[in-house]
């Protein structure tokens, strides 16, 4: 017959504030990965970036990835 163990809420605490640094390493470095934009885009980088939307989209239509079920359900073929 096995039993549950018995642990303190002080003991609980003492676990982690010893693993606290390497989690915050690992959530860190996770981080490091994909850095958050900090500042707006320019005018000049969201017409470009509005324009190749757009081409992707007519493209996208152009060869039928793109269905229009009804008014409010589409199905997009992402790739």
């Amino acid at each position: 017959m096995t039993f549950m163990r018995k642990v303190s809420l002080a003991e609980i605490d003492r676990v982690i504030k010893k693993n606290l640094p390497a989690a915050n390493k690992i959530v860190f470095r996770a981080r490091r990965i994909r850095p958050i934009r900090r500042r707006s885009r320019d005018i000049e980088e969201q017409k470009v970036l509005d324009l190749l939307c757009i081409n992707r989209w007519n493209k996208d239509l152009a060869l039928g990835k793109v269905k229009i079920i009804s008014k409010n359900k589409w199905y997009y073929e992402y790739d």
